[in-house]
């Protein structure tokens, strides 16, 4: 039952996980002459659509905004992409052009509430304030499979202890998670340094992540369903 309590922040955990690796794969180095910094350079390129340089409501999120960046990242291959995670101000001027539709769910007493789950040109929305980048925002668009990110369990994942002296009797849940986490064409490289599970700051470190290549071919550009949108909102 406590366990059931702690769902929310479980997801918030998996979702910081995701963001943390969205920015380290664009933030792969792009400088020198290799397979792998030429195969970074045009995956960023062509799988970022910014419309901030364009003048007055063309800088912001519109009906045409999705389709275009799905198109410039995969070409012919765009309905691949199924998930859009944005911050709140892109959900709402979405809301506003009536863009944006909140999938709802009715509970066993008959209440029906919004869910934070909605629906942009078909595809499912998350909405995170940590997709934010307050002066340019940024939205990214993901893949069916394009980032793994599977719970993998533990042989004791929740274990409760009691401690009677403090606050009159306090109860503690402690939770363990172990995720196996991947994405799809980009390889996390392992630093040396790094001893044990990476953490959130290791995933968000370009320096970690390389396009697959064998050292003279990289895995094409189209195949990696993930492409970002950056606008003022």
């Amino acid at each position: 039952n406590v366990a059931e309590q702690i769902a929310d922040y479980k997801l918030d955990v998996k979702q910081d996980i995701i963001l943390a690796i969205l920015k380290g794969i664009y933030s792969m180095s792009t400088s020198g002459s290799t397979v792998a910094a030429k195969a970074a350079k045009t995956f960023i390129d062509k799988h970022t659509y910014d419309i901030t340089a364009n003048e007055g409501e063309d800088a912001y999120v519109g009906a045409k905004t999705l389709n275009s960046a799905m198109q410039k990242a995969c070409g012919d291959n765009k309905d691949i992409f199924k998930l859009v995670i944005m911050d709140s101000t892109i959900a709402t001027n979405l809301e506003n052009l009536q863009l944006l539709k909140y999938f709802t769910y009715t509970d066993k007493d008959g209440l029906t509430r919004e869910l934070a789950l909605g629906s942009w040109n078909g595809r499912a929305v998350l909405v995170d304030e940590a997709a934010d980048a307050y002066t340019k925002h940024t939205s990214y668009v993901l893949g069916l499979g394009s980032i793994i990110c599977d719970d993998i369990g533990d042989s004791v994942p929740y274990e409760m202890s009691r401690d009677p002296k403090t606050n009159g009797g306090q109860d503690t849940l402690y939770t363990r998670d172990r995720y196996i986490c991947g994405v799809d064409g980009i390889s996390f490289e392992k630093p040396a340094s790094l001893t044990a599970s990476a953490s959130n700051d290791d995933l968000s470190n370009g320096a970690n992540w390389c396009i697959i290549n064998d050292g003279t071919e990289a895995i094409a550009d189209k195949a990696i369903a993930i492409t970002r949108i950056i606008s003022k909102g």
